[in-house]
Order: structure tokens, then C-alpha cells, then sequence
């Protein structure tokens, strides 16, 4: 199990901007996290009081990135861009309810190359509820582009 500390060593998020608190398990082709961060009320993503339904896609893709920074790095971490989303699937209302719980985080990477990856990503509530699901592309900067 990793703490909130590891994941920010891990990826580009870091401070209020990390919106995942814990993963659960771990391989190579898949990650678990939890959060309760989408009921702080210092949640950066909040926009006139309210986090909406749409929020949890970050929530997801961030989940697909501490996964790469996890699984997928050769010659030290690369920035990467998520171009694509397809399939996003919301549920109706918005995600700032207490009656969620800690929201479980799901991403399964699909497929990975020097060029980028795919995942599926999804969203649940503590009760098995699902809120949010779909698939991101990231396309990673090229090696001799980075920093």
C-alpha cells in the first residue's frame, strides 16, 4: 500500500492538485487507489461551491498516471498529455456527495509503447456505485524532450 507522500513522489501532482490518498494493490497492468478529496472543500477542481460529476475523469487519469510513473518508466520519468478521452460515461449529480464515501479508483492499462498509452479508468462509490468510466490516451513527450 502506498501513502499519500509515495504517490506524490510519483507524479506530477503534488499539494491539493494530488486527488488520490492511497493505493491499494498494484501490478503491472493494473492500479487501485482511494480518495475522499472530492469532498474537501478546498478541492481545486470545485467551482462555485460545487464539484461536478466530470471531476472524477481527473480523478481516473491521475490514477493511470501514478501507474505509469509506477510501471512504465525507462530512462526516468517522461511528461505525458492526455489527448483523448472516448467512452466517458457520468453518472446524473455530482460527485461532492457525502453519501459516496471514499470513492474507489480504478485504471487498467490496455496498451503501452515509447509513443504513449491507453487506459480504462473508472470511478466508484464505497458501496460499488459506478459514477464515472471511460479511456484516456496519453501521448509521453519524447525522451530527448524532457527536462
Amino acid at each position: 500500500m502506498l501513502s499519500r507522500a509515495d504517490i506524490e513522489a510519483r507524479m506530477p501532482h503534488a499539494g491539493a492538485s494530488c486527488l488520490l490518498e492511497r493505493v491499494i494493490a498494484h501490478d503491472v497492468q493494473t492500479i487501485h487507489c482511494t480518495t475522499r478529496a472530492h469532498l474537501d472543500p478546498a478541492n481545486p477542481l470545485r467551482r462555485n461551491g460545487r464539484l461536478d460529476m466530470v471531476c472524477g475523469v481527473e480523478i481516473g487519469m491521475q490514477a493511470a498516471a501514478l501507474h505509469g510513473g509506477l510501471h512504465m518508466q525507462t530512462g526516468g520519468p517522461r511528461i505525458g498529455y492526455l489527448t483523448t478521452l472516448r467512452h466517458v460515461s457520468l453518472a446524473p449529480g455530482r460527485l461532492d456527495q457525502p453519501q459516496w464515501g471514499t470513492l474507489q479508483v480504478r485504471a487498467t492499462c490496455e496498451q503501452a509503447d515509447e509513443q504513449g498509452m491507453r487506459y480504462h479508468f473508472s470511478v466508484e462509490s464505497e458501496a460499488g456505485t459506478v459514477l464515472v468510466t471511460g479511456h484516456g490516451f496519453v501521448v509521453l513527450q519524447p525522451q530527448e524532450q524532457q527536462p
